[in-house]
């Protein structure tokens, strides 16, 4: 069985490394996903699995296979399974000429195309495609289409199905789910759990996370370094694994934060201290007035006395600390974000009466999740609402205008974006610029479609905690599979 590992990697895009002394082991049947703040090298770490960038030190063991493009969906498919097509030919060809083999060489050539053909499941092949296919929303998909007609949706899942198509000992996978409706979500976790090699993926799909994975990879090293320090155990590389699910993750990372925050405080108070008592000891000898000792033999004997605690007091606190320093945990990393939400001032009842769709009433700060299949018209129905209230609302759509956020963007942005036209920004960045005008309309009731959309781990945690948290009344729509198992609060369903 193959392993996807990296030893002691190194790789930056700038003068400052991204990846330092990284190394990690990804084993057959684990699937280990990769966490960590946006900036982190996620994407990059994948990139040099799958062999797309070199690192500047280190080594990687990786046998990761991509799928090429093509101009049409036939002539991707082809390209994906001609290993297995040209093992059937072959085949064919040596069980034909059996019969005039009178060395024997083509009956050993014909034992081990066999062999490697029940290996890669070559008999199912043809079925192997239409389930992939199907399993993926693409049933039914003329082999003669461009490429360049299909939609970014289709394109991105015949890509993956290309992908699985080649029979790859390894997978390397970024944001997977993108495109994929439920069924297709759990086709693909479906594959995933059945496939017996190493799969390295990142994902900001919790629920998706939680069903998948066997192991977190996190970027953020800092919590586990200091609490390795602490606890003289040896520090990650770069990386830290974890086995288990997400929710483990998410318990032990909060943990490992929390004994992160301590340890620091402790250091630096234990600091503070050895560098006061140093500023003690040299006040304490200033304060000793040769002249008003007569005695020149006392005078020498108190002086002399004096210096010499003075100077061992120092030395020991200076062995101190610099044994302190020897092992001082590093700064937590600071968070920018808090995605609160002003206090709600007015919160009272609302009814909400769209004829022929919902009529309801909620009491004020009660959370209501609007849920329903693809096509039932949630956007469409939290629109009509925001529409016939004076609600601030996040719809799906990202903004694309002109004006910088400015100092608004406090805590939901970070401080270097707060002058950048929004429409420059990236789809994250746009989506921070979104919450924190609506944070700036300081409203008693948000009405919220897909509100984690094209944020990080991090930011959606953050941005649900706050919703959670906060006093007015809330109303939202979501696909998101984590969000509405954990949600709480009352909900309506639209057929």
């Amino acid at each position: 069985m193959s392993v996807l590992s990296f030893s002691h990697v190194t790789f930056s895009h700038t003068t400052e490394p991204l990846l330092s002394d990284l190394s990690l082991s990804v084993g057959a049947g684990e699937r280990v996903c990769l966490v960590g703040p946006n900036g982190a090298g996620k994407t990059t770490l994948l990139r040099l699995a799958a062999g797309d960038l070199s690192p500047e030190y280190g080594t990687i063991t990786s046998a990761v296979t991509t799928a090429t493009a093509a101009d049409t969906v036939g002539e991707l498919l082809a390209d994906a399974t001609r290993t297995d097509r040209l093992l059937q030919q072959r085949f064919e060809a040596l069980t034909a000429d059996l019969t005039d083999d009178p060395t024997g060489k083509q009956a050993a050539e014909y034992d081990r195309v066999l062999a490697e053909m029940t290996a890669r499941d070559v008999w199912s092949l043809a079925a192997r495609v239409e389930t992939l296919l199907a399993g993926l929303g693409l049933a039914g998909l003329d082999h003669d289409r461009a490429m360049a007609a299909l939609s970014p949706g289709q394109q991105g899942r015949l890509t993956l199905v290309a992908l699985l198509l080649t029979n790859p000992e390894q997978l390397v996978l970024d944001e997977p789910t993108n495109h994929l409706d439920d069924a297709a979500r759990d086709f693909l976790i479906g594959f995933l759990r059945d496939f017996s090699g190493p799969v390295l993926f990142a994902s900001h799909d919790r629920d998706f996370i939680e069903r998948t994975a066997t192991s977190m990879a996190d970027l953020d090293t800092a919590p586990w370094e200091a609490v390795a320090l602490a606890d003289d155990a040896r520090p990650p590389t770069g990386v830290h694994k974890q086995a288990g699910t997400y929710s483990d993750f998410l318990v032990t990372k909060a943990i490992a934060h929390q004994r992160h925050l301590d340890l620091h405080a402790a250091q630096q108070a234990e600091k503070r201290s050895l560098n006061r008592h140093r500023r003690e000891a040299d006040s304490a000898f200033r304060k000793f007035d040769p002249a008003k000792v007569e005695n020149k033999i006392t005078k020498k004997f108190y002086g002399d006395r004096i210096a010499k605690v003075t100077s061992q007091r120092k030395t020991a606190d200076e062995r101190k600390l610099a044994a302190l320093e020897a092992r001082e945990i590093r700064k937590p990393r600071e968070t920018l974000y808090d995605f609160a939400f002003p206090p709600a001032t007015h919160v009272a009842p609302i009814a909400v009466r769209i004829r022929g769709r919902v009529e309801l009433d909620l009491a004020g700060g009660e959370k209501l999740l609007v849920n329903g299949p693809n096509g039932a018209g949630k956007s469409t129905l939290l629109r009509q609402i925001a529409a016939s209230t004076s609600a601030g609302f996040l719809p799906q759509e990202l903004p694309a205008d002109g004006e910088p956020i400015g100092e608004p963007g406090k805590g939901f942005l970070h401080p270097k974006f707060f002058d950048v036209p929004v429409r420059l920004l990236s789809d994250g960045n746009r989506r921070r610029t979104q919450l924190a005008r609506l944070a700036a309309q300081a409203p008693d009731v948000l009405i919220v479609d897909e509100p984690t959309n094209y944020l990080d781990l991090e930011a959606i945690e953050g941005v649900e905690k706050a919703l959670r948290e906060w006093n007015g009344t809330v109303i939202l729509a979501t696909h998101d599979r984590w969000l509405i198992e954990h949600f709480e609060g009352r909900r309506v369903e639209l057929g």
